[in-house]
């Protein structure tokens, strides 16, 4: 065969790929173009449209407030970063002592973490990646997760949670009922066996009373010991008969024992504490001279108190009687002179402030030994520093006004809160006392307290530096010459 004869089948086995190369598994390119560019646009549509619903999902308002890293959709804690970055510092927010984290157990879903709150994770071990840095583990969850509320106060305890810690308490209470103090007649020596201005059955009765109130606050609660520490206590009477055998009744109450407790009694002459054993005092005596020249009768009775009935003409003028006799009464006391005052009661009063604040220091350094200090004494060491902390006209203005009644008390706390001390200072106006007795809390009217139930240590022991005396300077007060004056002491009760 001629190659011309050829021509047509070779032709036709040519022209076979010719037709076929415009297309590719029997698509052409032309439909290959355009699939693939539609491909790409779809794509970047997908990528643009997720782009933006990502970039919305994670603004810092979905994700617990300005400043947050941007995080996962649905997350509630913010995403883990390197410990090593600088951390967002986010605004403080007071804490809510009133909702405490759910108990273990239950499935109510925890809080959001919010700005001055500690989160989790920078409390938690923190692993190392592979390049080194420290980063803070995975702890985001969703809001179906329960999380443990213990665990988060152990992180980070909250303060509030701690009870407050009774740390010193110190006491002065009146004597118990008594018997007049002048000569008994017959009738009256088989009312008052005890013998004139001794403790009466009365007066033992009620001073038991008081002591029970003590066992219940101090005792039972754990804060003294029961069995009878004298370490931890300090019990100090004025040399007068009534006073030493009511501190006897009180620890008889608060300890259900017979002499147990040491009871101090210093000398009349050299107590400057109960006592004031300075009669000559030239500063006294000018300032009872310029306010009354007259000599005063202190005779008064007590019959009103020991059960007796008085006559009808007392009856009917009785306030009025210890109106007036109030007045001699704070006129002897000093009642509105701030140096008469400081002079005497200033020494008691810088025992009683010092006392709190070395109790505080000796808390903090551990050496704390006495907790509780006991003060017998008589009505008008009651009012002298009842008017020293500048709390007798606020009393007198609520109760009758008489000199302080049998078996008052003032007590004086200091605790700690949060680390904090503070002070609480309560009066008891009543002679019987109940073992759950309600006392008055005048806390917030002594002076720099400023209005508050839970006075600052600092602030309470700066409250009378007007009132306060040390022994050097008051025997400079009182005798700044040299000169034997006679003693006119007109102070027992």
């Amino acid at each position: 065969m001629s190659p011309t004869s050829k021509s047509p089948a070779t032709d036709s086995v040519s022209q076979a790929p010719i037709e076929e190369s415009g297309k590719t598994c029997g698509y052409s390119t032309k439909y290959l173009i355009i699939f693939s560019a539609a491909t790409v646009i779809v794509i970047t549509a997908v990528a643009l449209t997720l782009f933006f619903v990502l970039q919305s999902a994670g603004t810092p308002e979905k994700l617990g407030g300005e400043g947050s890293e941007p995080g996962l959709l649905g997350a509630t804690t913010q995403a883990p970063r390197k410990m090593s970055e600088e951390p967002t510092t986010l605004p403080d927010a007071p804490v809510n002592p009133t909702s405490p984290p759910s108990p273990p157990g239950t499935n109510e879903p925890p809080e959001e973490p919010t700005a001055g709150r500690p989160e989790v994770t920078e409390t938690s071990a923190t692993p190392q990646d592979s390049s080194g840095a420290t980063e803070a583990p995975e702890t985001s969850t969703t809001l179906s997760e329960p999380v443990d509320a213990p665990e988060l106060s152990t992180v980070q305890p909250s303060t509030l949670d701690q009870p407050d810690e009774l740390i010193y308490a110190q006491t002065l209470f009146r004597h118990g009922a008594r018997a007049p103090d002048h000569k008994l007649s017959p009738e009256l020596q088989k009312l008052f066996p005890n013998g004139k201005g001794k403790l009466t059955e009365r007066g033992e009765n009620t001073s038991i009373l008081l002591g029970e109130f003590f066992r219940e606050r101090y005792v039972e609660s754990g804060f003294l010991d029961g069995n009878v520490d004298n370490k931890q206590m300090k019990w100090r009477s004025v040399d007068v008969s009534r006073c030493e055998k009511t501190a006897e009744y009180v620890a008889r109450g608060m300890f259900q024992m017979e002499n147990k407790i040491q009871i101090r009694v210093p000398d009349r002459d050299t107590d400057s504490l109960l006592n004031f054993p300075h009669g000559d005092c030239e500063l006294t005596r000018e300032y009872k001279k310029d306010i009354c020249p007259l000599i005063f009768d202190r005779r008064r009775k007590h019959e009103h108190r020991n059960g007796f009935q008085n006559p009808k003409e007392i009856e009917e003028n009785y306030e009025t009687i210890c109106q007036e006799f109030l007045k001699v009464r704070n006129l002897n006391n000093g009642i509105g002179n701030v140096t008469v005052i400081q002079a005497k009661f200033g020494r008691l009063m810088d025992k009683l402030l010092d006392d709190m604040r070395n109790a505080w220091n000796q808390y903090e350094d551990k050496k704390l030994l006495v907790k509780f200090r006991v003060y017998s004494t008589q009505d008008w060491v009651i009012s002298g520093i009842l008017e020293a902390f500048s709390l007798l006209s606020h009393i007198q203005s609520k109760e009758p006004r008489e000199e302080p009644g049998y078996n008052t008390m003032i007590l004086m706390e200091l605790w700690k809160r949060n680390g904090r001390p503070f002070v609480k200072f309560y009066f008891k106006p009543e002679e019987f006392t109940q073992k759950n007795h309600k006392l008055q809390d005048l806390t917030d009217l002594v002076l720099r307290c400023q209005g508050s139930k839970d006075c600052p240590l600092e602030n309470f022991t700066r409250c009378c530096d007007s009132t306060r005396i040390d022994e050097e300077t008051l025997n400079e007060v009182c005798y700044p010459d040299p000169i034997e004056i006679e003693d006119d002491s007109d102070f027992v009760e």
